[in-house]
């Protein structure tokens, strides 16, 4: 029949279109795993075939995500030894670690080290060795906190690839790098080790920033082109990562820099009415509350709770953060707010019992976030303010205490102040006094009710839908060819001082000395000579 024909024929075109694609996931926490699992939802939901790569940075994570990938191979550190979960920025968020007063060397070199070692176990995986050579790809996703999903794809001859990251945009700071982005610490903060606020009109700021920058360079000898680009994440992708993948693929292997050029795409887990501006390339795209979805019908446990009160204050520091990573200051400091605001009613994620709590104040095992942030009686939501929960919380219009503890979590927290949705509680500063000082600040001013109401308003009218920029890019990169190349800014290939235009500026001062200078002797020589006639005269 006509229409047995017609289903044939749409059949037929769907599986000519349908693409296969490779997805590599570094699983560092349940949210970086959320957001590949939502990337790859995307693409099924088009009809796309994936296949997944698991990197189990941190041994913690079980799961294989949310998804239908067709396969799923997974690769971690034998016997959990070197997992993520042991470094000290998780086992005591709340202390301040040496160094993450002036840099967060302590998580950044961890990460380093910890990275290094995955990369041996992925490029000497047997399974994924003998997956990736019995199958063809149109199109390689890989997240970019490394060079080791890079050299991968390549090994295998897939040439299109699209990285991502559950990062703000600009980071990690590969991104600027391979993006060819000016990397300039005299204006442009550093994304994911920023501990404290960076006003560029404030010499003092540049000159903290920028020296920032070179300290993290110091750690290794050989960094001569490192120091001149000044980021210090050269020195990770130039010298050692490149050894290791070298060392395994050969000495003639291309450095991971000039992989990365060859990127089609970045998507970056930025919304732009969330992110402070800055220098981006055509190669970035903005896919930030690709995840966002709208509320489901809660339990009637959180019903009886949120009916209870016309005012309700969340309080959740993310899936990382383990009960027992809570000094005896912090929980007391938020068992005396609840008390100082009877009037208020508020639900914390804690999963062991405390005593001595007031009635107001809810200890929950598990909170549907997205959910309860939804609702009109919530009044503030005291986070770490990781990306996941700040644009829960901005697409919701809701407004923040935030508490940042790490990573990109400080810089997610200064765009809530900068956008005047929330305020900033450091976690080296909390005490009873300045928990409901700050807590009072956010809930009793109205302005900042008003502006998140303002953002998500936004938010809703926004005309770019993440879901359709990721997909149709995607699909373009596809049918692409040399993009990477197309796309490459010539930044790249620039130093700082080129970048700033020093360049330029020394030049110009030269040639001014040498015209002053060539000036006094012409005018000497001159006065010489009118000199020396006035003399013979006499």
């Amino acid at each position: 029949s006509s229409m047995r024909l017609l289903f044939l024929l749409l059949s037929v075109f769907s599986i000519v279109h349908s693409l296969q694609i490779l997805v590599y996931s570094l699983a560092i926490a349940h949210s970086h795993l959320d957001f590949a699992s939502t990337l790859i939802r995307k693409l099924e939901g088009k009809g796309h075939t994936i296949d997944l790569i698991i990197v189990r940075f941190n041994n913690a994570l079980t799961s294989n995500g949310t998804h239908n990938a067709r396969t799923i191979l997974n690769v971690g550190f034998p016997n959990g030894r070197g997992t993520w979960s042991n470094q000290p920025h998780i086992t005591r968020p709340f202390t301040q670690l040496p160094g993450d007063d002036f840099y967060a060397t302590t998580m950044a070199l961890g990460f380093f080290k910890l990275a290094n070692a995955m990369c041996h176990h992925v490029l000497t995986d047997p399974s994924i060795f003998s997956h990736l050579y019995s199958h063809s790809y149109d199109l390689a996703l890989v997240s970019n906190y490394d060079g080791c999903p890079l050299a991968l794809a390549h090994r295998h001859g897939i040439k299109r690839i699209i990285g991502y990251s559950s990062f703000p945009v600009g980071s990690p700071e590969y991104v600027r790098y391979f993006n060819g982005l000016p990397d300039l610490p005299i204006y442009i903060s550093d994304t994911i080790h920023r501990f404290e606020k960076f006003d560029i009109f404030n010499i003092f700021d540049r000159l903290r920033n920028f020296a920032r920058n070179v300290h993290m360079m110091s750690n290794r000898v050989e960094v001569f082109r490192g120091m001149v680009r000044l980021s210090f994440v050269v020195v990770f992708i130039e010298y050692i990562q490149n050894e290791v993948i070298r060392k395994h693929y050969g000495p003639d292997f291309p450095g991971v820099y000039e992989m990365g050029r060859e990127m089609f795409y970045e998507m970056a887990n930025s919304h732009p009415l969330l992110e402070e501006p800055k220098p981006t390339s055509l190669r970035i795209k903005y896919i930030g509350g690709i995840g966002f979805k709208p509320a489901k019908n809660i339990t009637s446990e959180y019903s009886s709770i949120l009916s209870s009160s016309s005012r309700v204050i969340l309080i959740s520091f993310g899936s990382q953060v383990t009960a027992d990573a809570f000094p005896p200051h912090i929980i007391d400091s938020f068992i005396h707010t609840a008390k100082s605001l009877p009037d208020f009613t508020f639900i914390w994620r804690y999963t062991k019992p405390l005593h001595g709590i007031p009635p107001n104040l809810h200890i929950v095992d598990w909170l549907p976030q997205n959910d309860l942030l939804q609702s009109p009686t919530v009044a503030a939501f005291v986070s770490h303010c990781g990306m996941n929960s700040f644009v829960e919380s901005s697409f919701a219009g809701v407004p923040l205490l935030a508490i940042p503890l790490f990573a990109d979590q400080v810089h997610n927290a200064y765009n809530a102040e900068r956008l005047g949705m929330g305020v900033i509680l450091r976690k080296n500063a909390i005490t009873r006094e300045s928990m409901v000082e700050k807590m009072k600040e956010v809930v009793l001013n109205e302005k900042y009710l008003i502006r998140a109401r303002e953002i998500a308003s936004m938010l809703s009218l926004y005309p770019d839908d993440p879901s359709d920029v990721f997909i149709e890019t995607v699909e373009f990169a596809a049918k692409a060819n040399r993009l990477g190349e197309q796309f490459r800014l010539p930044g790249g290939d620039l130093y700082v001082w080129e970048h700033l235009g020093y360049d330029i500026v020394i030049l110009l001062y030269t040639f001014a000395l040498f015209v002053i200078y060539a000036s006094y002797k012409i005018v000497r020589c001159v006065l010489s000579k009118v000199s020396l006639r006035k003399v013979k005269s006499d």
